[in-house]
C-alpha cells in the first residue's frame, strides 16, 4: 500500500511538471510580473455590444465593459467582434481585431517598468460597420515619469484593424522602437530559457522516475 501511494504521488508531481500553462504562470527568479490593461474607452458613445472571443487555451465568449481592462488568462488569444443585439452573437463579418493583446510577459527586477495601460477606441465606417484602433498607450514605471503615447485613427487603413501595433510603432520614434526591439528580444531569451529549464526538468524527473520503477518492481 505504501509503495502504491508512492507511486501515486510520483504520478500527480509528473503532470504539473510537464503541464505546459502551469510552467508558463511560474516566473524565474531575477524577474518580476508587469501589469498589462486592455480597454475600449468610449464603447458608450455607441449602440452596439462588444463581443470577446477567447480560444485555444481557455475557451470563452463575454461581453466587453466600457473603460473596463478584459480579463482573461494570459496565454489565450482574444478576438473582438460587434454586433447590434448587444449579446454573444458572432458574425466574422463583423471582426474588429485579431489577437489583442492583454499581457506583458515579465521583465528583469532592474527594469523600471511596472505597467502598461492600451486604451481603444471606436470608430463607425462608411459602409455602417465599426472599427477600433488604438488610441493611448500610457507606461508606468518606477522613480520615472509616465510615458504617454497618443495615435491617430486611420479609418481608410484596414490594416491598422488587423495589425494595429505594427501601425502605432510607425507612429513612434526611431529611439523608442529600437528600446520596443530591444525589450521583445530580452522576453524572447526568457521564454527560451524557461523553455530549456523545463525541458531539462522533465527529463531528469522522468530518469528519476523511470528508476524508482524499475526498483518498486524489482
Amino acid at each position: 500500500m505504501k509503495k502504491i501511494t508512492i507511486f501515486l504521488t510520483i504520478l500527480i508531481v509528473l503532470f504539473f511538471i510537464s503541464n505546459k500553462s502551469i510552467n508558463a504562470d511560474i516566473i524565474m527568479d531575477g524577474y518580476k510580473p508587469v501589469t498589462f490593461c486592455t480597454k475600449i474607452t468610449n464603447l458608450n458613445d455607441f449602440n452596439i455590444g462588444i463581443v470577446a472571443n477567447s480560444y485555444e487555451i481557455m475557451k470563452s465568449k463575454s461581453l466587453i465593459s466600457n473603460d473596463l481592462c478584459l480579463s482573461f488568462y494570459k496565454f489565450s488569444n482574444i478576438d473582438l467582434y460587434w454586433n447590434k443585439n448587444k449579446d454573444l452573437s458572432i458574425n466574422q463579418n463583423n471582426i474588429l481585431i485579431q489577437n489583442i493583446k492583454h499581457y506583458h510577459s515579465p521583465v528583469k527586477n532592474d527594469d523600471p517598468l511596472n505597467g502598461i495601460t492600451e486604451e481603444y477606441k471606436i470608430y463607425k465606417k462608411e459602409n455602417g460597420g465599426y472599427g477600433l484602433y488604438l488610441s493611448r498607450r500610457i507606461s508606468s514605471y518606477n522613480n520615472r515619469k509616465d510615458k504617454i503615447e497618443n495615435f491617430q485613427c486611420k479609418k481608410n487603413t484596414e490594416q491598422n484593424i488587423k495589425h494595429k501595433r505594427k501601425d502605432a510603432e510607425k507612429i513612434i520614434s526611431k529611439e523608442n522602437t529600437n528600446k520596443i526591439s530591444n525589450q521583445t528580444r530580452k522576453n524572447d531569451n526568457i521564454h527560451e530559457d524557461v523553455s530549456f529549464r523545463s525541458k531539462h526538468e522533465r527529463k531528469t524527473i522522468w530518469n528519476i522516475f523511470m528508476n524508482f520503477l524499475n526498483n518498486l518492481f524489482k
